[in-house]
């Protein structure tokens, strides 16, 4: 909300306003520095009129000094630091928690258990409560794009543009928009069938059950939240699934993505292989024609790989051929009879090497093992490209605050004055921190949430970014903070506030738990003067003239 006209300012210290108008100066009032120091420098004005009138003297007026506004942040830290790292060290002991075998998918830190708890929450929420999910989703969605849409418009118009220019601007990109591609939605409780002999001539996108592809998809193939996709037939593009059980006994003539449970190829993929999978076979007739990269529990390679094989996880078995270079970061590494590598075999071990090359297995290049050694949290201060990184974060961070200052300045008016009001704001960015990323999980189970579940992720991470910031320019009004106000330029507040941020979170053991801090401490500022802001906006402030 701008400003009131002065002559509003002078008519409230009088106490001449109307109601209505007397309660919309003072929300304003509530989250603008300048119009209180105006409100307050004509009172004294008013008061030395009156001393003046009555020739009496001047009664010198006693206010207490305004406390520091990043107060909270000292008292709290120290406290705050601690809770991190003890937190830090219990998630490190649950990391290293070794379960007996039978057992072992009770530990969500493992890939087992994160695919099987992951699978089983989507799946519940998708089959449970679609309708009503899907109308909310529909809703909100609708609402998040028009709001965001009113919202930059009216930004636009206010500051830079008048109303004439901004309905055109409007009116063009409606106009411009492309026309959109063939496809063909098919959104199903139940099984989704291309039966032989059928030729689907555009890209398909699927939710149901169960998938089968024994007919002809020319186009891409999408799947979303199946529980078996099986592909027989052909599908001429590529493919883009996230299923529990996948089973490819055809040819798929691009790539093929896939984000699964279980993941077995004993068909022909003529492009490359992307898997993050609890287990990933590449059966003994399967071929990859290019690249595979598998993200797995486990790993196995019967079938041939064209050219370069990247393996991540717990092991990997090769029996089949890879036609280039192996690369892997797992565990263990197991080359049986009769397997063949083309080039270089480079393993790059957590713990103690641990890997097997069986008589009758072949590797023509080298084989390189390494044992993974982290290196000293000092070391980086030694080299140029860490400070010249440093200086382009700064910048960066400075540029986009007094954007943000210039659109939004309402957003820094946040305190954290106080301990108690640091550590409601820890809190707060907490709860925000965890549920963000749940609701964007949630959004995105059906086809008509996705949008709004990529919009929320493209919020929640801005809103990371800006957590920061908003931080670092409460730091820098204390560092500037002389005679219970700032006197100095926002630019060099915030310039102040990042510098002392990024050096405090760059340093060794400290860094880390102060970055974690300082991003929900932000995030809870952030949600607080959202907050503000929409009860000022529902208690109906008249708009200034």
């Amino acid at each position: 909300m701008s400003c009131f006209p002065e002559a509003s300012y002078a008519l409230y210290t009088d106490g001449e306003l109307e109601p209505g108008e007397r309660r919309g100066v003072e929300m304003h009032l509530v989250g603008c520095q300048r119009c209180r120091a105006l409100v307050l420098a004509l009172r004294e004005e008013a008061a030395a009129l009156t001393d003046a009138l009555f020739e009496r003297e001047p009664v010198p007026l006693r206010t207490a000094p305004r406390p520091d506004p990043a107060r909270g942040v000292a008292l709290g830290i120290v406290p705050a630091l601690a809770a991190v790292v003890v937190a830090a060290g219990v998630i490190g002991v649950i990391l290293e928690l070794r379960l007996p075998s039978g057992i072992e998918w009770l530990n969500p830190f493992r890939l087992v258990g994160v695919y099987e708890m992951a699978f089983n929450l989507v799946f519940l929420l998708r089959d449970e409560v679609p309708g009503l999910l899907e109308l909310l989703l529909a809703a909100a969605a609708l609402g998040s794009v028009a709001a965001l849409a009113a919202f930059g418009l009216s930004v636009i118009s206010k500051r830079w543009l008048g109303s004439t220019l901004s309905v055109a601007a409007a009116l063009a990109v409606l106009l411009s928009a492309s026309p959109s591609w063939a496809l063909d939605l098919r959104f199903h409780a139940g099984d989704v069938t291309v039966p032989a002999g059928e030729t689907l001539d555009e890209t398909v996108i699927v939710n149901a059950e169960t998938v089968q592809i024994d007919g002809v998809v020319d186009g891409d193939l999408i799947v979303l939240l199946a529980k078996r996709l099986t592909i027989r037939g052909e599908i001429r593009g590529n493919v883009f699934c996230s299923v529990r059980n996948l089973e490819v006994s055809g040819t798929i003539a691009g790539n093929l993505h896939v984000i699964g449970q279980n993941a077995r190829l004993g068909g022909t993929v003529l492009g490359n292989v992307f898997s993050l999978s609890e287990r990933f076979t590449l059966a003994e007739k399967g071929r990859i024609a290019r690249d595979a990269t598998h993200v797995a529990e486990g790993v196995s390679i019967d079938g041939s790989v064209g050219r370069d094989l990247f393996a991540a996880g717990e092991w990997l078995e090769v029996r089949g051929s890879v036609g280039r270079n192996v690369d892997t970061r797992v565990e263990r590494v197991t080359l049986l009879a009769p397997a063949r590598v083309g080039g270089d075999l480079d393993a790059l071990f957590w713990r103690e090497p641990e890997i097997e090359v069986a008589p009758g297995a072949s590797i023509g290049g080298e084989t390189r093992t390494r044992i993974h050694e982290r290196p000293s949290r000092l070391d980086r201060f030694l080299h140029g490209h860490f400070y010249l990184w440093l200086g382009v974060r700064l910048a960066a961070a400075t540029v986009v605050g007094l954007l943000l200052h210039a659109l939004v300045p309402a957003l820094f008016d946040g305190r954290l004055g106080t301990g108690g009001e640091f550590f409601r704001s820890l809190g707060i960015g907490f709860l925000a921190a965890v549920a963000a990323p749940i609701a964007v999980v949630v959004s995105a189970c059906t086809l008509v949430g996705i949008p709004l579940a990529l919009m929320g992720a493209a919020v929640f991470l801005t809103a990371l970014y800006v957590a920061g910031i908003a931080v670092a320019a409460l730091i820098g009004k204390s560092l500037l903070w002389r005679g219970g106000e700032v006197r100095a330029p926002f630019g060099l507040v915030l310039l102040a506030g990042l510098a002392v941020l990024m050096v405090g979170v760059s340093l060794p053991f400290v860094g880390p738990p102060l970055r974690v801090v300082a991003v929900l401490a932000g995030l809870g500022l952030l949600v607080e003067r959202a907050q503000s802001a929409w009860r000022a906006r529902v208690r109906g402030a008249p708009a200034p003239a």
